[in-house]
């Protein structure tokens, strides 16, 4: 795994227990200060427009990462990864509410 890889994955993750524990509308902010504030750190942020299980998303997540370090694309990694995701899981709550956000 290149550092940069290992960067990434650490941001994620990081960004992921930071901000499920902010209380943002609190802080007096919306969704879009938020996403703001999350692309000012990163080229782009993957997000899901509904609930998906850990284990689908876990599967989902780990594709992303190993086609995103064949190629840098985001989109094209998200994408390849969406594909394999149908493949083991045909439903498409599990693949298709996947979205990136950002110049990734």
């Amino acid at each position: 795994m290149s550092s940069f890889t290992g960067s990434v994955d650490f941001i994620s993750r990081w960004l992921q227990e930071s901000i499920a524990s902010i209380n943002y509308e609190q802080l007096g902010w919306d969704l879009r200060n938020v996403l703001a504030a999350v692309l000012n750190y990163t080229k782009g942020v993957i997000g899901s427009l509904w609930s998906v299980s850990d284990r689908e998303t876990a599967f989902l997540m780990t594709e992303f990462y190993q086609e995103l370090s064949k190629n840098p694309d985001q989109a094209a990694a998200l994408r390849q990864a969406m594909l394999k995701t149908m493949k083991k899981y045909p439903n498409p709550m599990y693949w298709a509410g996947f979205i990136l956000i950002g110049d990734g």
